[in-house]
Formats: C-alpha cells, structure tokens, sequence
C-alpha cells in the first residue's frame, strides 16, 4: 500500500476545517477512487499530524461517507498517541482499517516533546492495542516504523 500526504489538498493553516474535508474528499472521488476501483487497489486515508482526522469517530464518518470498498482506513498506532488511544480507534473503526502501521514514542507532554523508541519501550499501551485488533479480528499485514538498517555502515 503507497502512502501520501494530503497537504496539497487537505488544507493549509488558516483554511477552514470543512473546506478542508470537502476538498479533499472531492479529489478523492473525482481524481483517485475511479483509478483504485479499475485496478481494484485500496485507497487507506491515514490519520497524519496534520490537524486533520484527530478522533476515531471523525476517521469513520469520512471513510464512510465514500460509501466505496475501496476507501479504508491505514491506522497508525502512533500517530493519534497525542491525543488519543490507539486502542480506541481501533474498535471504532474496526472492519474499515485496511492496514496497521506501528511505531513507539515516549511522550513529555509538560514539554510538548517526544522521543522515538523501540516498540514496547514508548507510552504505546501494546496489551491494549493488540486485544483490540484480537476483539475487531483484523488479520492483515503490520508495517513497523522502527530504527534499524545495515548493520554493517
């Protein structure tokens, strides 16, 4: 699955929220889903730190509101850590997560900072995040977001 950020179209500071979820949804409809329904290809709308789709249930009314099954949800664990419980999303949008990217941060809200870390060393309640795609059975595939590479360099 490629993944792509929104900016161009899902709105710049000062542009109103609506108007944002309006524009973007219209590119979507009139310029991608077309394509991704021809070659059968799902579309998975990702929640970015972009100040866009900031709750589950926002999440699931916009993916909804393609009334296609080709637009899923591309759930990031880390990303909605801010604000939010990964676990939570999860049951909210339950058969419409495509896929599952994870990675971990610990968080110092006072200071409004993070740091990455290893998966199971961050705030990220893994328990918690792995009973919920047990209880909504997802069984598809999970990319991490870890560091790493050639061990050799």
């Amino acid at each position: 699955m490629r993944r792509s950020s929104c900016s161009y179209w899902c709105g710049q500071p000062g542009d109103a929220y609506r108007d944002a979820w309006t524009r973007s949804q219209k590119v979507i409809k009139d310029r991608i889903l077309p394509l991704a329904r021809e070659l059968k290809v799902v579309i998975g709308m990702e929640e970015v730190w972009n100040k866009f789709l900031i709750s589950p249930l926002e999440m699931a009314r916009y993916v909804d509101e393609f009334a296609s099954p080709w637009v899923k949800a591309y759930l990031d664990v880390g990303n909605m850590l801010f604000y939010g419980y990964p676990q939570d999303w999860i049951r909210t949008l339950g058969p419409r997560i495509a896929r599952v990217h994870v990675k971990d941060f610990k968080l110092d809200r006072g200071k409004g900072q993070f740091a990455w870390t290893n998966l199971g060393e961050g705030d990220v309640d893994w328990p918690a995040v792995r009973a919920a795609l047990a209880e909504v059975k997802y069984d598809g595939w999970v990319t991490t977001e870890i560091s790493g590479g050639d061990a050799g360099t």
